[in-house]
């Protein structure tokens, strides 16, 4: 789990209290954990170096929107990286200007090992877009062709916005 200082308080307070005997990690990953104390959830944030950590599930919503560019590039780098069947759970704008950068969901640098298991627009967010997909071992075309796609569907979200803003 990657987050600021701040949200992963608030995550490990709620599954602590939800899921009292979950083992909950706050250091390192380097640091030898005995097998039968190995933790179910490692915190880190986003400043922690994770050369040659995977993880089972990857999961980010809303917050590329605060990243720049390179901010945005270094994520993926290290989300590109992940081992196959790793799942990655993208929630966020198709476009994105908060940050001085201007980038659009379909120009985010995923490699060609990611399967797209569900991409939609998000539920009552027309604003946002759900993508799922899963890491392959084997090089694919299903996250290229998906991204050509949303390419035309961030073209009809812009006009969207702009009508919204238009009519408030």
């Amino acid at each position: 789990f990657i987050d600021l200082p701040e949200g992963i308080l608030q995550t490990a307070f709620y599954l602590k209290s939800t899921f009292p005997d979950v083992g909950l990690n706050f250091n390192s990953p380097l640091k030898a954990v005995p097998s039968s104390e190995t933790p179910d959830i490692y915190f880190f944030t986003p400043d922690m170096v994770l050369d040659d950590f995977n993880f089972d599930i990857v999961v980010n919503a809303r917050s590329f929107a605060e990243m720049s560019k390179v901010d945005l590039e270094r994520y993926f780098k290290d989300i590109n990286k992940m081992k196959p069947d790793c799942v990655f759970f993208n929630l966020n704008r198709y476009r994105k200007s908060t940050s001085g950068d201007d980038i659009w969901l379909y120009q985010y640098p995923y490699n060609p090992f990611w399967n797209v298991l569900i991409s939609e627009s998000a539920f009552c967010q027309p604003l946002l877009h759900l993508l799922i997909c899963s890491k392959s071992p084997y090089v694919s075309s299903s996250i290229q062709q998906e991204l050509l796609r949303l390419r035309y569907v961030c073209y009809f979200s812009e006009l969207f916005r702009k009508f919204r803003r238009a009519v408030m």
